[in-house]
Order: C-alpha cells, then structure tokens, then sequence
C-alpha cells in the first residue's frame, strides 16, 4: 500500500477473480482492453473517483481497495496514474457505458494492440513475487516478460 498518495491524474482498479482479471475496452475499439479506470474529476479524491469510475464502467461496487502502484504517464506532461488493487465488491457485472467488460487472463493486457500494455507490464512486475506466484497457480502459468 502507498502512503501518503501523490497527486493523481488518472487512476484505474485491478479486480482479480478465479485467476483472471478485470478488462473493459476502449469507447473506439472493443479489441483495445484495459484496467478499469479514468481521470479524477476536479474537487474530487483519488479514491473517491476510481470507485465512480468502476461504477460507471462496471456496474460494481467496490468495497475494500488500496493503492499499490503510482507510475508516470509516457508523456511530456509526466501526469502520474495510480493502480488501486481491490480486494472486495459488490454487485452485478454490467456495462453501463456500452463498454465491453469481462474478466480475461491476465497476460491478454499485456498484449500490443492494448493501448495501456507498457503501464500493465510495469504494474505486474511491480507486485510482490508472493502475489505473482499465487496468481500464477490460480491461472496455470502467467507469463511477463520483460
């Protein structure tokens, strides 16, 4: 978990289950999946909008959430996103937004035609190896390379 947060752009939500993880594609193109998330609204806290944006993307409820990961954005603008492990919700999966959501093997966000696939590499190679290591075997094998 990360004290004292920094200030952040945008956020997304990490939402493991039964070994896979949590997607939704881009509004322009349902192949191009992501973690779930957007930007902070002004006046809003960091976790005060990645529990609206799950919301909004997901029809779910998030509960218990921590952030684990904050890296700088590939842009001049150096504008910093933070990833927010969740590790209890509720609700029903849906789409509100008309977006595709579902859970899909970790590795499948790792792939090039995944806009965010350089941020999803970072993140993952930053859990601790105890976490990677129990994703794995809930998965079969999860395979990042570096």
């Amino acid at each position: 978990m990360i004290e004292n947060s920094p200030k952040l752009f945008s956020v997304v939500a990490a939402l493991f289950q039964d070994g896979k993880i949590l997607a939704v594609s881009r509004r322009n193109n349902k192949d191009d999946l992501g973690l779930v998330g957007g930007k902070v609204d002004p006046g809003e806290t960091p976790d005060q909008a990645i529990v609206r944006e799950v919301k909004e993307e997901t029809g779910l409820t998030i509960e218990k959430f921590d952030l684990v990961f904050v890296r700088g954005e590939e842009t001049a603008s150096g504008r910093l996103s933070g990833t927010y492990l969740v590790s209890q919700w509720s609700g029903e999966l849906s789409s509100p937004e008309g977006l595709w959501v579902g859970w899909v093997p970790p590795e499948r966000l790792l792939e090039e035609n995944c806009s965010f696939h350089k941020y999803n590499r970072a993140f993952y190679q930053s859990l601790s190896q105890n976490f990677i290591e129990l994703l794995s075997a809930a998965n079969g094998f999860l395979k990042i390379k570096g």
